[in-house]
């Protein structure tokens, strides 16, 4: 009977070493003795959930390990504790969404990564909130841009959206505008349009869901003078003014 229990004791035992042997974490540790990182290790791998710090023991980031490379969640913080970058790897390759965030909390950036490479719409915003750069990537290669000012005016764009109709028309006549977007196809866009005394005032006319980024606009004055016939497009709920064409109306 005791030679079974010291058998059993001398199995739990060998067991236990073994397990420690392949499972540990590693800590690492600043000059001033703060801990700097904590990582989980299986069979001398990295792997699991591990930790990282500044010198003053603010969390930097975390990231989940498979095999000694990234893969899953990976986030890095602010000293203030405010989620800073937000990602996700398969395999150590960037892959679905990535965030980015200002201090504050507010949006700073969303991109969409497959295999490692930037793929579809890259939005980054002002620390107001407003659209800054718009972008579409194909294959890790931007092929639409669109940068905006914080008063949401377009101060640079690689291909341009345009408004074609007449310089001017009779009070009687109809107005007919084509209107070209290129790029920021899909993805919930419309097109506004709204005919104005001046450019500043926003008097909704009409919203037409783009067809394969072109849109026709009928317009028919009540009065004369200068009118200027605006677009604005609506990309997930942003809005964004990208051209405006002067009607003269006699």
């Amino acid at each position: 009977m005791k030679s079974i229990f010291f058998k059993i004791l001398f199995f739990l035992i060998t067991i236990s070493v073994l397990i420690s042997c392949t499972n540990s974490e590693k800590k690492a540790y600043y000059p001033n003795g703060v801990l700097r990182c904590s990582i989980p290790i299986i069979n001398e791998l990295k792997a699991g959930e591990a930790y990282y710090y500044d010198s003053l023991g603010n969390i930097e980031s975390v990231v989940n390990y498979k095999n000694d490379k990234y893969d899953g969640y990976f986030k890095e913080f602010y000293p203030n504790g405010q989620l800073k970058t937000i990602a996700f790897f398969i395999d150590g390759i960037r892959n679905d969404t990535n965030k980015t965030f200002y201090s504050n909390g507010k949006m700073e950036s969303i991109l969409y990564y497959k295999n490692g490479k930037r793929e579809g719409r890259y939005k980054h915003y002002y620390e107001s909130g407003n659209p800054h750069l718009l972008a579409i990537f194909e294959n890790d290669k931007s092929v639409y841009y669109m940068e905006l000012n914080e008063k949401k005016k377009v101060i640079g764009v690689n291909r341009i959206n345009e408004i074609t109709c007449k310089d001017s028309i009779s009070i009687n006549d109809i107005l007919i505008c084509k209107i070209k977007v290129y790029g920021l196809l899909n993805d919930g866009l419309k097109i506004k349009i709204s005919v104005n005394e001046k450019v500043d005032i926003n008097e909704t006319v009409m919203e037409i869901e783009h067809i394969n980024g072109n849109a026709t606009y009928k317009w028919k004055p009540i009065k004369k003078g200068i009118f200027y016939v605006n677009c604005i497009i609506h990309v997930a709920d942003d809005e964004i003014y990208f051209d405006n064409k002067k009607v003269v109306v006699y």
